[in-house]
């Protein structure tokens, strides 16, 4: 086929040749299905130089088209006109075969993509029947599994009986050592507490006699110590008889001194004798003393380990309290286990060993069961993701497919007005032809001879041109509506095919989800009443094992205890107050949510006054209509919270004035502390100064005062009257302790230091005063009034 845009070229070419018409005249021809009107025409004579008029020729539209005849050609503006309809007729085809051409690609990339999907869809329902045929497989190892446990279970069954039995007869031996133990035990715990009687006797014997002999050897040693006292002085008075005695003999005195001294010492050395005696009965008597004392430590040593002895009968009677309820737990499940083994059912266990193992190889075959369930439970999920995901891909297959279907009636409403816009063309080319055939009868019957043979030629060439054009259309539309019918056969069929598996996919999914139901819902009731079993026989077991160790070591008696409860007890009042919250919070709860509905309420119906309020107002704040919105149960719990907190805030106050209380007290114990250690009285000033006095300091005249600054920087200063006086006396020691060591600790112990020195220089010009005044007062009454005066603040507390 040749292209579209040569014709107008020859079209054209034709067109531009020169024509000579003898005839003018007009002519009228309608469309098709219109009538035919011709009106009358002159002849006139053929001029040179007169221009041929021009024939016009109406378009597709027109009901008349005026045709000129008579001896002249016609005008080229009906072949312009012609031209201009071709042209138009010759794009309309180009664009009608390119949009049919595009709608052939869509249509075959929509069967494309529809083959695709069928692929994806096949591989799908592969994937599934291999899942489908690894479940039953599964399935049957399953119970291939569970048959095995079956038979291993019998098996296991037979085992236990014969265990049961070896562990009767164990029962009834342990039961016959028990009773031994227990009949050796109570003659042991009956011998133990005669000797345990005997020792507690003769050990309050022997405590009795110690008593004594403490109280005996107390007194003996006051009185040894008082003879000793007077052995001494004794002693110290015959060296003072002696020494006067030799002054006598040097001053040669008389007779009667000589006598009076010789009777003093023969009483001196009679009572030097006496004394001596009763030294002797002392020392027999601190002789037998200490054989005494050793006994008394032997007796303690023997108290000791009878005490100990006794702490062991302790434990050995918790413990026997102990074996005893053991021994009875023990009694109790004996006997259980003899009126389990005695029922005549059909079990084969004769033994508590066999129905312990069997017991056992259950648990294990329950736990190998619970990991068979919880691998089955991951395949299970692993499936329901798998098929959630599948059910996702059917999704969004599914909106594929309803945009295909949308895009398939985009394309057949475009098809429907291209097959009308063809319909249309289709007419206008009839018409047009019908016009040149009855312009050809006209130029034939009317021209004669001179009738344009090249001018028809090329019409005809035209119209073939036209007709081959419309048969490629026809070819086109032709396969384009193939095409069509074949997608949509295909899609047909892929649909059909993506229900069917959509069936059979969700018949499958609701028959797994059932199962998995009916699976979770044993599984959760199992789990539930296995949980509530074991709570159950867990607080059961704690309860009997309590109450039986109670009822063992005597702490509790039902016939002779009673249970006392203190009615009003901190507990309680915690709970009380608890409740009482919980009480005003659901109350304060009740009543907002019933606040909450009618507020929603009145939302709702003045929703759209609201709304006017709004656009009218624009951002300006509204106030709400209704100004009971908090409910008085909020507010009664809020009271209860400020009375809670002004109990609080009191208790708070109440600690902190003890708090300060104690801390005066602790302060003034460590300025006490302070003055009795390191001899200064401390005292707090104001603006952070602190006040150092020395105890050693007379009638405490100078004190030092300290002001601390930034950058650990501080002034001293000394206050006081004589001031000056006692800073230049302690001038050396401040430059050399404060300015060149820059330690002040060190400055005040060398003043306290100066102080002692001056007091102690003090006491002794007394002394030497008081001996060479004797009219003064005693020098013992002087230290000790000293003593009182200034050293009252160093005495410590042992």
């Amino acid at each position: 086929m040749s292209s579209p845009t040569s014709d107008p070229d020859l079209v054209r070419r034709f067109m531009n040749r020169p024509q000579h018409s003898p005839f003018t005249g007009n002519s009228n021809t309608a469309a098709p299905g219109s009538a035919e009107v011709r009106t009358p025409f002159s002849e006139k004579r053929p001029t040179p130089s007169a221009t041929p008029p021009t024939p016009s020729r109406l378009g597709p539209g027109s009901s008349f088209q005026p045709l000129w005849s008579g001896s002249e050609n016609a005008s080229p503006a009906m072949y312009e006109s012609t031209r201009k309809k071709l042209r138009d007729t010759q794009y309309e085809l180009s664009s009608t075969k390119t949009e049919l051409e595009r709608k052939i690609v869509t249509m075959e990339q929509a069967a494309r993509e529809s083959d695709i999907l069928k692929r994806k869809l096949m591989a799908r329902v592969d994937s599934l029947e291999s899942d489908r045929r690894f479940l039953y497989e599964q399935e049957r190892s399953l119970t291939k599994k569970v048959q095995a446990l079956e038979e291993d279970s019998i098996q296991s069954k037979m085992a236990s009986n014969e265990i049961i039995k070896d562990l009767r007869d164990e029962n009834m031996s342990i039961k016959d050592r028990l009773s031994q133990t227990q009949e050796e035990s109570r003659e042991k715990q009956s011998e133990l507490t005669q000797r345990v009687r005997t020792l507690a006797a003769s050990l309050t014997h022997q405590q009795q006699t110690l008593a004594e002999t403490q109280d005996s050897s107390h007194s003996q040693s006051s009185l040894v110590a008082e003879k000793h006292q007077k052995l001494v002085e004794a002693l110290d008075r015959i060296m003072e008889l002696e020494d006067q005695n030799r002054q006598l003999k040097l001053n040669t005195q008389g007779m009667e001194d000589v006598v009076r001294v010789q009777k003093e010492l023969q009483n001196q050395v009679a009572y030097i004798k006496q004394l001596e005696g009763t030294n002797r009965q002392l020392t027999t008597e601190c002789k037998h003393l200490k054989d005494t004392y050793r006994n008394v430590e032997v007796l303690k040593e023997e108290k000791l380990s009878l005490e100990q002895k006794l702490k062991l009968m302790d434990d050995l009677r918790i413990k026997c309290g102990k074996y005893e309820v053991q021994n009875g737990v023990l009694l109790k499940e004996k006997e259980q286990w003899t009126a389990f083994l005695e029922k005549s059912d059909k079990t084969d266990y004769n033994s508590p060993y066999e129905l312990a193992k069997m017991i056992a190889t259950l648990r294990g075959d329950k736990a190998a069961l619970v990991e068979v369930r919880d691998e089955f439970q991951e395949a299970l999920k692993a499936r329901d993701a798998y098929i959630e995901q599948l059910e996702q891909q059917l999704s969004e297959l599914k909106t594929k497919l309803v945009e295909q279907e949308e895009f398939c009636a985009k394309l057949s409403s475009i098809a429907r007005r291209h097959e009308m816009t063809k319909d249309f063309a289709l007419r206008q080319v009839e018409s047009l032809k019908e016009q040149l055939k009855s312009y050809d009868t006209e130029e034939v019957q009317l021209m004669g001879g001179s009738y344009d043979n090249q001018k028809n030629i090329r019409i005809e060439q035209l119209e073939k041109l036209v007709q081959e054009c419309q048969a490629k259309l026809e070819s086109m539309a032709a396969s384009a509506n193939s095409a069509a019918e074949e997608s949509s056969a295909g899609s047909a069929a892929t649909l059909a095919f993506l229900q069917t598996i959509q069936n059979q996919s969700s018949v499958t999914f609701s028959k797994l989800c059932a199962e998995k139901q009916s699976l979770v819902e044993s599984k959760l009731a199992i789990q539930s009443e296995l949980e509530l079993l074991r709570k159950e026989n867990s607080s059961l077991d704690a309860k009997i094992l309590e109450h039986e160790i109670a009822i063992g070591a005597g702490a509790f008696n039902p016939a002779i205890s009673r249970v006392l409860e203190i009615k009003d007890s901190p507990a309680a009042r915690h709970q009380a107050v608890r409740q009482q919250m919980l009480d005003a919070l659901k109350e304060e709860n009740a009543a907002l949510l019933q606040s909450l509905t009618g507020l929603q309420q009145q939302q709702q119906s003045a929703g759209h006054l609201l709304g006017l309020q709004q656009e009218a107002f624009g951002d300006q704040e509204v106030a709400l209509q209704d100004k009971n919105v908090v409910p008085a149960a909020s507010y009664n719990r809020l009271l209860g919270d400020f009375k809670l907190l002004q109990e609080e805030f009191a208790d708070n106050d109440k600690r902190s004035k003890r708090l300060k209380q104690s801390w005066t007290l602790k302060a003034d114990e460590f300025l006490d502390a302070v003055r009795s250690l390191l001899g200064y009285k401390v005292n707090f000033l104001d603006n952070g100064r602190v006040e150092l006095i020395s105890v050693y300091n007379a009638e405490e005249q100078q004190s030092f005062v300290f002001t601390s600054g930034q950058n650990d920087e501080g002034t001293m200063q000394l206050i006081g009257s004589g001031s000056q006086k006692y800073m230049e006396e302690h001038k050396e020691s401040f430059d050399h302790w404060v300015n060149q060591l820059g330690s002040i600790p060190a400055f005040l112990s060398r003043v306290t230091l100066d102080l002692v020195e001056q007091q102690a220089h003090q006491l002794r010009v007394q002394e030497q005063q008081l001996q060479q005044h004797p009219h003064y007062r005693p020098f013992q009454s002087l230290v000790e009034d000293d003593d009182d005066t200034q050293n009252s603040d160093m005495m410590v507390d042992p």
